[in-house]
C-alpha cells in the first residue's frame, strides 16, 4: 500500500506525506459527512475529534462579524 502511494504521489507531483494524509482526511471524512465550502485544512484539523460530524455542522460566529463560519482560526479551538 505505501509503495503504491509513493508511485502515486510521485506521479501527481504531491509529497509521499501530502498525499498519505489527504488520504487519512478523507477515510475520516465520509462523503454525507463533509461540509461544502469548508476547506480541507478545517476538515484535517477537525479530523480527530470524536464529536466532528456535529462540530462541522455548527460552525462558531466570527468574533468580528458573528456570521457563523469555519476558519483557520477557529478550527484549532474545537
Amino acid at each position: 500500500m505505501e509503495e503504491s502511494l509513493r508511485r502515486y504521489a510521485d506521479e501527481i507531483g504531491l509529497s509521499f506525506c501530502t498525499v498519505r494524509t489527504q488520504r487519512w482526511v478523507a477515510a475520516q471524512w465520509p462523503a454525507e459527512h463533509r461540509q461544502a465550502g469548508v476547506s480541507s485544512e478545517v476538515h484535517r484539523i477537525l479530523a480527530s475529534a470524536p464529536d466532528r460530524f456535529d462540530l462541522i455542522r455548527n460552525p462558531p460566529p466570527s468574533e468580528r462579524t458573528s456570521r457563523r463560519r469555519w476558519s483557520m482560526n477557529f478550527a484549532p479551538r474545537q
